[in-house]
Parts: C-alpha cells; sequence; structure tokens
C-alpha cells in the first residue's frame, strides 16, 4: 500500500551546514550574539533553508530572546516544503 506523496525538501549545500555548525559552536562559548549574526547573514545571502531558520531560532531561545525566537520560527515554517 503506497502512502501519500510527499516532496523530500533538499539539503541545505555544504557551506550552509558549516554555517550552522559554526554557530552552535560559538553558542557553547556563549557568543550568542555572534551566532545569531552569523546564520542571519547566512539567511540574507540567499541560504534561505529551514535549518537555518531552526537553528537561528533555537539558539535566540537559549539567548532569552523570545520575540525573535519567534520570529525565525514563523521563517522556518514558511520556508518548509
Amino acid at each position: 500500500m503506497a502512502g501519500p506523496s510527499r516532496k523530500i525538501a533538499p539539503a541545505p549545500p555544504p557551506e550552509v551546514t558549516y554555517a550552522i555548525n559554526l554557530a552552535w559552536e560559538e553558542t557553547l562559548e556563549w557568543a550568542h550574539a555572534k551566532a545569531h549574526e552569523r546564520l542571519k547573514q547566512t539567511w540574507e545571502q540567499e541560504h534561505r533553508f529551514p535549518e537555518v531558520a531552526w537553528s537561528a531560532a533555537l539558539i535566540a531561545a537559549r539567548a532569552g530572546d523570545t520575540s525573535t525566537s519567534y520570529a525565525w520560527g514563523e521563517l522556518a515554517v514558511r520556508h518548509t516544503d
């Protein structure tokens, strides 16, 4: 029995995955602002992948910035296909 057909979103390219990983490493050093700026720049360079937005949302939440976290979460949902 076949299930519903569903598109699989493409994985982010290696440079985007690298930026996400660097951002998480920065949060381990309590450099949340630097990590957020890295992901914001990645997003603004037209790398509009939900993984970028979800990571930015989680990093903002860890920094205690609820409104920014929600904004990034909304972007992540909009860019999930």
